[in-house]
């Protein structure tokens, strides 16, 4: 109780309390005009409120999107002229992206990741914002290109939008080995959060906040985050990293009950060589940009003696909605359980999707993928049907 007590009171120091540094954007974008342009965090998630000491100047052009929808974020909304002046301040460097939602397709345009430092600055926007190179000369932000470079060999593309981490773990010990050296580092720092916030809990977050220096561990980016990965740490999302080490390849598949009607067990794999099961959410953007990758799958191995489940993390009605709409608009014509108890959730240990299981005939995981690599997927199944027909 006192933990959560402190939590609440350190996400309740408004931002105004610490020192602020000021910036200012000249920002040039002919393709865009009178469009609606987003300066959003990265990551942008509700949970971590409180992170994101960012203010703008609003204006006729430049609203706070999230005061204007209920929300306690630093979002904004700019309608672009010919000439935007964005001003501003913050408390400490805030990683942001520019957002664009094209109206006639409803595709989203991201470009990459910046930092937000004291300074004036000019960007020039390309005609096609998808995944464009925000370059700012900058301390910050040149200490986060050279930053980037570390992790290059643990990314692939998975489409135009987004790169897909393949080894977390190593990951974090080479940002620890730069905390060693750089231990104020705000870059490290918020690359932890954004970790996070991808790839949820893991107690190697809390081994790597100890490295930072006695002042970072001052500051209310660093405490705000520390107490939220410190009440993860004694609730179920610690249990889970747990579970989610013994539910691996080798384990027998628990029996799911969705909701008290629906069940998963071991008699609904003996009808198939090999069973695959797709863990999603509506909220999970990497998940839906996987589905068409999933349904590929399904079409080629449908008749090889795989089977295909999905399981939806949801429980509400609008969302449980939202969710066969995607299924539909994909195509997907296997089964999808919704995961209303949270038992599939408690048992498996889920602490990140998209998340893959190809289960054998026995109710024995065969392949446990924290990602959506689905060239990975195929190749395990190929090799196992090809070593079951050899047998």
């Amino acid at each position: 109780m006192k933990e959560k007590l402190a939590l609440l009171l350190i996400l309740a120091i408004p931002c105004s309390l610490f020192a602020q540094q000021k910036f200012k954007i000249d920002l040039s974008s002919p393709s865009l005009i009178n469009k609606s342009l987003i300066l959003a965090p990265s990551p942008w998630v509700k949970e971590l409120k409180g992170l994101y000491c960012l203010n703008l100047d609003t204006n006729k052009n430049i609203i706070d999107f999230c005061k204007n929808n209920g929300f306690e974020k630093s979002v904004y909304q700019i309608t672009v002229q010919e000439k935007n002046s964005i001003r501003g301040e913050f408390a400490y460097p805030v990683p942001v992206t520019f957002q664009f939602v094209d109206p006639e397709n409803n595709q989203l345009h991201l470009s990459s990741k910046f930092f937000l430092d004291s300074g004036s600055y000019k960007i020039d926007l390309p005609k096609v914002l998808r995944r464009c190179d925000i370059n700012l000369n900058s301390p910050v932000n040149n200490e986060y290109a050279d930053f980037k470079k570390l992790f290059v060999d643990f990314y692939i593309s998975q489409d135009k939008l987004f790169d897909s981490l393949t080894n977390l773990a190593e990951k974090e010990n080479r940002v620890a080995s730069y905390i060693r050296k750089n231990p104020d580092s705000y870059v490290a720092l918020w690359e932890i959060i954004d970790d996070y916030f991808t790839h949820d809990y893991v107690p190697v977050y809390l081994e790597n906040l100890r490295l930072f220096s006695a002042s970072m561990k001052t500051s209310k980016l660093f405490t705000t985050f520390e107490g939220i990965l410190k009440h993860d740490s004694s609730s179920n999302k610690g249990n889970k990293f747990e579970l989610e080490r013994s539910v691996v390849a080798g384990s027998l598949f628990p029996e799911i009950d969705f909701d008290g009607r629906n069940m998963l067990t071991k008699e609904d794999f003996k009808k198939s060589e090999l069973t695959l099961i797709d863990c999603w959410a509506t909220w999970c953007g990497y998940c839906v940009k996987a589905m068409p990758g999933v349904v590929a799958l399904y079409n080629e191995y449908k008749d090889l003696g795989v089977n295909f489940i999905s399981v939806a993390l949801e429980n509400d009605p609008k969302k449980i909605k939202l969710a066969n709409e995607i299924l539909k608009k994909n195509n997907v014509k296997w089964k999808n359980y919704f995961d209303i108890k949270k038992d599939f959730n408690d048992k498996v240990g889920v602490v990140a999707i998209p998340l893959l299981f190809l289960v054998d005939q026995n109710g024995k995981i065969v392949e446990r993928v924290n990602s959506a690599d689905i060239d990975f997927i195929k190749k395990t199944i190929d090799d196992y049907l090809r070593n079951e027909k050899n047998e």
